[in-house]
């Protein structure tokens, strides 16, 4: 994972019960907490709902990542 991971992360938070557990852990794992991205705090998290594949949540999407990454 350490070779593929960028400098930042954007991550889209899961709907469905099992994806939210697969990716709670992991974000718990070793691996995921020694990736420079999650060392320098810049992991963003979305909701996967406003961020569909419509035109509205695209349009949303490319407004909203600025604004996190600046935070």
């Amino acid at each position: 994972m350490a070779e593929f991971a960028g400098d930042r992360i954007f991550i889209l938070n899961a709907v469905d019960q099992g994806a939210q557990q697969s990716t709670e852990e992991l974000m718990n794992s070793v691996v995921w907490n020694n990736l420079p991205a999650v060392k320098e705090g810049k992991v963003y998290r979305f909701d996967i709902v406003k961020a569909s594949s419509d035109a509205t949540s695209r349009e949303w999407l490319l407004q909203e990542l600025p604004k996190q990454m600046i935070q």
